[in-house]
């Protein structure tokens, strides 16, 4: 389903419906979430903005504070691609990317895959019933 651009402030959970396969997408983003918040727990996933929503691309920042400097340091994203949820490493598709204003923890990105497969039992029960 084609959409208009995502908002300047979306998440994945506001784009759910126009994912192409929102379980799939948000299953394998968790995945590499997962993995960067092993290494730094308060990592987030912020969502590309440019195009329609269907697979966007999205990037994980790992924050680190320094407490010496008095100061909050944000260690560089890791960008990966919406479609094949591998790391970006030519970042030149990539530079003009508009990112959303907010990002998604890895608990908010797990209870959004918990309600989409939720959803998912709930309309096959349903559909079960007729």
């Amino acid at each position: 389903m084609r959409g208009p651009s995502p908002d300047i402030d979306a998440t994945i959970d506001d784009l759910v419906e126009s994912l192409d396969d929102p379980e799939d997408y948000v299953r394998r983003a968790l995945d590499n979430l997962h993995a960067e918040a092993r290494k730094e727990p308060n990592s987030r996933l912020t969502i590309g903005i440019m195009g329609y929503g269907v697979y966007p691309n999205y990037k994980i920042d790992t924050p680190i504070d320094l407490k010496k400097l008095d100061m909050q340091y944000m260690a560089p994203s890791k960008i990966f691609s919406g479609r094949t949820h591998q790391e970006l490493v030519d970042l030149s598709s990539v530079r003009d990317e508009r990112w959303s204003a907010a990002s998604t923890s890895l608990v908010e990105l797990q209870a959004l895959l918990g309600n989409l497969r939720k959803r998912k039992k709930q309309i096959s029960n349903e559909k079960k019933r007729f």
